[in-house]
């Protein structure tokens, strides 16, 4: 039923849309300190003796079984090339300059609307994809900045990971 309810809303779209899948190596260190510390704090020794068999039995289990996270991006381009064609074409007979705070306004005008026009796109995805029961967030500038960063360089975040 899920997968029928996705291809409906596929085939609702009436714009293009990607979908990037991204599997990362499921870092647990963070957790093994917090157990750690805990073990620490632990005054009653039989918890404490539980505690340390239960990190090293996570640590073996991790170095033995890549433990993955997976995310999910729904992308949704954006192609004006249809309105700029048109608008090239009434260039070519009307060739006169505008003035530059014409000019600037209708720029500004311009990108509001295809903003508008993205954000209607990406309500249509994540009003289709709640209809599944698929939870979604837009991505902020920083979200953006970080997730193209991890993705082109894999390298840094491992060995920023062994540092820590």
């Amino acid at each position: 039923a899920t997968i029928a309810q996705f291809q409906t809303f596929l085939n609702s779209l009436d714009f293009s849309t990607q979908i990037v899948v991204q599997s990362r190596r499921l870092d647990i260190k963070p957790y093994l300190l917090m157990l750690e510390t805990r073990m620490k704090e632990q005054l009653e020794p039989l918890l404490k003796v539980q505690t340390k068999e239960y990190i090293e039995f996570i640590q073996t289990f991790t170095e033995q079984v890549n433990i993955m996270t997976k995310s999910f991006f729904v992308v949704v381009p954006y192609s004006a090339a249809a309105a700029t064609a048109e608008k090239g074409f009434m260039k070519s007979f009307f060739p006169g300059k505008k003035d530059t705070t014409e000019k600037r306004a209708s720029e500004e005008s311009d990108f509001e609307d295809k903003r508008a026009q993205l954000e209607q796109r990406g309500g249509v995805i994540d009003q289709g994809l709640s209809r599944i029961g698929v939870r979604t967030a837009q991505l902020g500038t920083e979200e953006v900045i970080e997730l193209f960063y991890k993705t082109f360089n894999p390298g840094d975040i491992q060995s920023s990971i062994k540092l820590k």
